[in-house]
């Protein structure tokens, strides 16, 4: 057996696809110069048709809505990277970044792009202050010079700089889903390679964060629910379709009209013709026809008591919700049977807020280990499930109590928990603990002297020895007369 020769960075000397040690293989087509264009491409359209769904099906879109709302919130809490309180200074210096990064927007159109296509690519801008400088004052320049502008270029950057509106360069933006690729090897993400109106531009990985819904089959790209709801989503379409398509006809079934004495181009077929034409727009139904000669008529559809196929519509969006993890409860504007039926105890609302807690532990790691802990600080996203941290307290609460009652047993025997032990059972880092001062460790009797205090008074005290012979006194005789009496 001859065994590979390994050079310095532990891969076979296989040329272009050596391996390296001990890692698996991508689930991947490898991105090449000889396949990219084909690959790309069938990319780029099942993800325009993914967003050709979403833009039609408002179901899907209010659905989105509910996830991106749900997962980014408010403003997020700032932290230092070890999770405690940040300075005044630091934290305006943050929220300063948030706002003109106009983080809350882009990190909600990466969200829609996740839940439609199943990634969302972030943009981290590697230009340094003075890269940033000149090219504001290159879009400042052309502006000047398109429009005639005799304000001072200087001035001019600096307005654009502030102005949003003028695309400056920030921080951090976002790349398009639909137009972005991962470039792959066997074994490695590469770079990523964006395609739009006909440019290509190609990012390394330190530029880009890559989120994704979720992963699956080991492939790069992320997978997203909106593949396996391809049929249901054509089913809302054609619903929408059907119905829309009966309202341009009038809004009536279909009838077959037989004129029987009468055959094709004669005036009074033409006519009659004519007349079925003006009747068909809405704005003229229920009108009265004047037919001649022996007229049938038939109806070849069904006529509809109320909106066709409602609980096919509604079961369809009901679907689409449970493909998202969303409960009934979180779209509160179904009727019918799918408003009032399942759900108790409140099992799907709390496994509902759970997923979103865990796509807000994937956001907050993938931005604060590629982007904000750079800065100095973290972000935490608002947890929006109440209920739970008030369970959360009570299980506290009652561990507390009973940790407790087996320290009192314990004490019995000369034993105690470790704290250890109490730390990890209750979630509390004992980096979070210290040391209590002695002053606080008094009971509020020992803090104001009281158990110290001797509650008689001065004469008591003063006297108090010679009272107490005074009564033994009196008791030593009264025993000597019970005594003597019960001898005699």
């Amino acid at each position: 057996m001859v065994l590979p020769v390994l050079n310095a960075l532990g891969t076979t000397r296989l040329g272009a696809n050596s391996r390296p040690l001990h890692k698996p293989v991508l689930n991947q087509v490898p991105l090449s110069s000889n396949n990219s264009s084909s690959r790309f491409g069938g990319y780029n359209n099942l993800a325009n048709r993914f967003w050709t769904y979403y833009k039609t099906t408002s179901e899907f879109v209010a659905i989105a809505n509910i996830l991106k709302t749900d997962i980014i919130g408010d403003r997020p809490t700032f932290v230092s990277p070890d999770g405690k309180a940040l300075g005044r200074n630091k934290r305006l210096e943050a929220e300063r970044r948030w706002r003109n990064d106009r983080m809350k927007e882009t990190c909600g159109a990466i969200v829609i792009d996740t839940v439609v296509t199943g990634d969302g690519y972030g943009f981290i801008s590697k230009l340094s202050t003075a890269e940033r400088m000149t090219a504001a004052k290159e879009i400042a320049k052309a502006i000047k010079f398109k429009y005639s502008m005799k304000e001072d270029l200087n001035s001019l950057a600096i307005k654009i700089s502030q102005d949003e509106d003028m695309k400056k360069p920030r921080g951090f933006d976002y790349i398009a889903a639909s137009t972005v690729s991962p470039e792959t090897d066997n074994y490695d993400v590469l770079g990523y390679t964006q395609n739009s109106n006909g440019i290509t531009t190609r990012f390394t990985t330190d530029e880009v964060i890559h989120f994704r819904w979720s992963t699956q089959d080991g492939k790069i790209n992320g997978f997203t629910p909106t593949e396996s709801l391809v049929k249901e989503l054509a089913l809302i379409w054609f619903v929408k379709g059907n119905m829309t398509a009966y309202m341009q006809n009038g809004g009536s079934p279909g009838k077959l009209f037989i004129m029987k004495n009468n055959d094709v181009g004669t005036p009074a077929y033409d006519r009659f013709v004519d007349q079925m034409r003006s009747f068909k727009d809405v704005n003229n139904r229920h009108g009265s026809f004047i037919g001649t000669g022996d007229i049938d008529v038939k109806d070849l559809d069904l006529n509809p008591k109320d909106l066709e196929y409602e609980n096919l519509a509604l079961y369809v969006t009901s679907c689409l919700a449970f493909a998202f993890g969303i409960p009934v409860t979180r779209i509160p504007f179904l009727i019918g049977k799918s408003a009032t039926s399942g759900d108790s105890g409140g099992m799907a609302e709390s496994g509902y807020w759970n997923m979103i807690s865990e796509k807000q532990d994937m956001f907050e790691d993938l931005l604060n280990s590629q982007y904000f802990e750079k800065f100095g600080y973290n972000i935490r996203l608002n947890r929006k499930y109440k209920q739970d941290e008030v369970r959360e307290a009570q299980v506290l609460s009652m561990k507390t109590s009973t940790f407790v009652q087996i320290n009192t047993e314990l004490a019995k025997k000369g034993k105690r928990l470790s704290m250890d032990y109490i730390s990890q059972m209750l979630g509390i880092p004992l980096d979070s603990m210290e040391d209590m001062p002695k002053e606080e460790m008094q009971s509020q009797a020992e803090k104001t002297g009281l158990l110290n205090q001797n509650l008689l008074d001065n004469m008591s005290i003063n006297k108090e020895p010679d009272n107490r012979k005074k009564a033994d006194t009196k008791r030593n005789i009264a025993n000597q007369k019970d005594n003597k009496t019960a001898s005699v």
